[in-house]
């Protein structure tokens, strides 16, 4: 809520780059003394320091002006060239600088125009199906066969 994007994310990792400078916003009262993933926390103590800063509010999202994002923007970049913080890159594709070639489906008997006109799941033959009403040919009945063939009053002498 504090970014006004939904879907913002947190890059533990990258955090001054991906974080701060993307969606100017920082993360206050963080009980550790680097932002690091809570899947690395290896302590049930630790990791209840962080849920009890979360619930008290001693930790907590700020958003930083445009002119704290340039400063900050600075730093990072001082500290970048001095090697005092490492960005860790993405690994690159393992075709980087190959042609790829157009698309093809995974089954070639399907054309890629199928793909375009997908039918929505609301819209199945199944779903139509379970909103119309069952014929009386498909409601089982409870007389037998042989019963439904003769008339209620016909009895035999």
């Amino acid at each position: 809520m504090v970014t006004r994007c939904p879907t913002a994310i947190i890059s533990y990792i990258n955090y001054d780059i991906d974080v701060i400078q993307k969606y100017s916003v920082q993360l206050v009262g963080y009980p550790f003394p680097e932002i690091i993933s809570p899947h690395q926390i290896h302590t049930i103590d630790a990791i209840r320091m962080l849920r009890d800063a979360l619930f008290t509010g001693t930790c907590h999202w700020i958003n930083i002006s445009a002119k704290e994002v340039h400063q900050h923007a600075v730093e990072t970049t001082r500290r970048l060239d001095t090697g005092e913080l490492v960005k860790k890159k993405r690994k690159e594709r393992s075709d980087k600088g190959k042609k790829r070639g157009a698309r093809t489906p995974a089954n070639p008997s399907q054309e890629p125009s199928a793909k375009r006109h997908k039918v929505l799941p609301s819209k199945t033959k199944k779903s139509v199906r379970r909103q119309l009403p069952l014929s009386s040919e498909t409601v089982p009945s409870d007389s037998d066969d042989s019963e439904a063939s003769e008339p209620s009053g016909a009895s035999d002498d």
